[in-house]
């Protein structure tokens, strides 16, 4: 659901505020300075770990934090802070379309099928 609504699972797609954010996750200047991400096209599975290096660097915890503490990390940069960016999305109202039965998830899964963790 987050790639559904933050990039439509395009990793090289560039939006958000003045067209300054790429790939999955909308990477900001800052952000992608920081995690090293390359200026080049890269596919998903190339793109998956600066994804995660960006959460790890901002605290994000899988297994302790849940899918409004992610959301938190990528529009405010802090799993424990909600948001709301220039065009009024907050971070705790979008997550919840993230989640099972969430529009987002719906179409993600749409995509994906049926996953589950262990």
């Amino acid at each position: 659901g987050l790639f559904e609504m933050e990039s439509g699972h395009r990793p090289n797609v560039w939006g958000g505020d003045g067209g300054n954010y790429k790939g999955l996750i909308q990477f900001g200047p800052g952000a992608r300075s920081e995690v090293g991400l390359p200026d080049r096209d890269m596919t998903i599975s190339e793109q998956l770990p600066y994804v995660e290096k960006y959460f790890n660097q901002r605290g994000f915890t899988p297994g302790k934090h849940g899918v409004t503490e992610m959301y938190r990390t990528v529009l405010v940069g802090n799993p424990g802070q909600s948001g709301t960016d220039s065009f009024g999305t907050n971070s705790d109202a979008a997550s919840k379309r993230m989640m099972p039965g969430g529009d987002l998830y719906q179409r993600a899964q749409k995509l994906y099928g049926n996953w589950q963790s262990d």
